[in-house]
């Protein structure tokens, strides 16, 4: 939906499509509340027939990759393709090529208006792997050039005004963090108001150690390890820093430090690991990876399995329907091996969750919640203390991008404590 609303004006627009049908939804004029809604007949049957196609050919890839599994000179490009004709509209088309993207599948759409077309091909799980690997090399390599090519030629106003540069910021503490790592509190130089407020510092960011050049330039000193931003204030900054001896030599004999912001080639590197590791994986007939490609049937729970109904009461009563029935469908024995839970924002799916991990605790189960981000993570972990402060959590991730409202139950603080 695409909403104009008038000057000064505000509309909230909900559509509730039916199944097989589009809904448009105009609304116009600035004075009065006037709108009409536009129903589109739209005949879903050849976009369900073709998203099967695709199914079928990612299966025929790993069953294919399977049999080259003892081949590795064959291994490559599967031969299979489809095509699609111009019987699909735009929307059918993306929807797709989404699906293709998801599947692991090559595709590319070619012709013009009426002779637009979809091409689809089938690629071995592993060379759809080296391709990422080859993408991710690619990004990380244009990141670090971009980032040497502003550093180059910048003057150090240019850089700070940039938010790239922390010009001789007070160290006013150093001291040994857990897991050996070096911890530099910096402070803003009460010379130089506000400097410290220019630059990029949120929690995780990583920086590097800079010095300046014979040409007057800063550039990130050779030898010293990336730190990553732990705490940032107006006035403050608390970096983390892997042990080293050139970073020893330099807290105990600098008063004042520099710093400049630098890409992020840890995000990398663990993906590449990642991948690597994957395709490690299928070299083996029993692989959990190649049982996960595989287009089996997912493992049903024993018989004899506990049932949820009616083992643990209701922990949080102002749970709505929709979210009971999702909980029953997440703790329930009679229920589905694996339950996606859906949900627009606001509609209240951390609850949901949060509901979910207390009841398995309670049937004393160990529950491992995984996410995208630190971010996801910590606001669960939080929605959980809040719902029952005892509970016993462990967050893992990186320690320098953590919500505050957790720093008790990371692993380091727990380590602490032990």
């Amino acid at each position: 939906l695409v909403a104009r609303p008038g000057a000064g004006r505000f509309a909230e627009i909900v559509a509730r499509p039916r199944a097989g049908r589009f809904a448009e939804i105009r609304c116009r004029g600035a004075e009065g509340v006037a709108a009409e809604a536009v129903e589109e007949d739209v005949d879903d049957t050849v976009l369900l027939e073709s998203l099967e196609q695709l199914r079928e050919l990612r299966n025929s890839a790993i069953d294919s990759d399977a049999e080259q599994n003892q081949n590795p000179d064959r291994l490559g490009q599967v031969g299979d393709e489809l095509k699609f004709d111009a019987s699909l509209n735009p929307r059918q088309r993306a929807l797709l090529h989404e699906a293709c993207e998801r599947l692991g599948l090559g595709h590319v759409s070619e012709g013009k208006g009426a002779e637009r077309s979809m091409r689809v091909w089938a690629i071995a799980p592993r060379e759809r792997m080296k391709g990422l690997e080859r993408a991710l090399r690619v990004e990380a390599t244009a990141a670090q050039e971009r980032w040497e090519e502003r550093l180059r030629d910048a003057t150090a106003g240019e850089m700070e005004a940039g938010g790239l540069l922390l010009r001789d910021a007070l160290l006013e503490s150093t001291g040994v963090t857990s897991f050996g790592r070096i911890k530099w509190v910096l402070d803003q130089d009460a010379s130089r108001a506000g400097h410290m407020g220019k630059f990029s510092a949120r929690p995780g960011a990583p920086v590097a150690l800079a010095k300046q050049d014979k040409t007057g330039v800063y550039q990130a000193m050779k030898g010293a390890p990336i730190g990553y931003i732990a705490e940032a204030r107006r006035e403050r900054i608390t970096v983390v820093f892997p042990a080293s001896d050139a970073l020893e030599e330099a807290g105990s004999t600098e008063r004042k430090v520099s710093l400049v912001a630098c890409p992020d080639a840890v995000t990398t590197e663990r993906l590449l690991l990642g991948l690597r590791a994957c395709r490690a994986l299928l070299d083996s007939p029993s692989s959990p990876l190649r049982f996960l490609l595989a287009p089996t049937p997912l493992p049903q729970l024993s018989p004899g399995a506990r049932a949820w109904e009616g083992d643990v009461p209701t922990l949080n009563p102002a749970l709505n329907l929709r979210q009971r029935e999702a909980v029953a469908r997440c703790c329930s024995s009679s229920g589905p091996e694996v339950a996606l839970v859906h949900g627009p924002f606001g509609t209240g799916k951390t609850t949901t969750l949060v509901e979910v991990v207390r009841r398995r605790v309670l049937l004393g189960d160990r529950v491992l919640v995984c996410a995208p981000s630190n971010a996801a993570v910590d606001n669960l972990a939080a929605a959980l203390l809040s719902a029952d402060p005892s509970i016993a959590i462990a967050r893992a991730g990186i320690p320098e991008r953590v919500d505050p409202r957790i720093q008790g139950v990371t692993l380091e603080a727990l380590q602490m404590k032990q």
